[in-house]
């Protein structure tokens, strides 16, 4: 994810690039203590407005993460701008399991559709704080 364009990058992490762990864990940081694991996977989801990006790690002596990357293509509507088009396609470095369990999740553009554009007016993130009842 390029933060300053905040489109997807076209580039899927490396299967053994602990750079991309390391990333999600400094933007996250209560996942930190799963990383000192002996053993874990972590699933991330990270939704904007204008891209949905998810990302599986799997730490078993390394971190090898994958990540699937999603853009806005139309109103309600995205199309994915990198990573494998299954997970199962890279079960041989996340595993069978995680993979599964990451195609199996649905691509939430529901909540991507809830989230204000870049620069939101103070009209719309009033109907986007009433949505979520804050």
């Amino acid at each position: 994810m390029n933060a300053q364009t905040a489109s997807c990058s076209t580039a899927a992490p490396a299967p053994a690039d602990a750079g991309a762990t390391a990333l999600i864990l400094d933007r996250l940081p209560e996942l930190r203590s799963f990383a000192d694991d002996e053993c874990s996977a972590i699933v991330v989801l990270r939704i904007t407005h204008d891209t949905i990006t998810m990302t599986g790690t799997l730490n078993m002596g390394q971190h090898i993460a994958e990540r699937q990357c999603w853009e806005r293509s139309g109103r309600g509507s995205f199309k994915q701008a990198s990573g494998p088009e299954e997970f199962v396609d890279r079960e041989n470095t996340i595993g069978l399991e995680l993979a599964e369990f990451m195609d199996g999740i649905s691509l939430p553009v529901a909540v991507a559709n809830m989230l204000p554009g870049k620069r939101p007016s103070a009209d719309a993130v009033a109907e986007a704080a009433k949505a979520v009842g804050a």
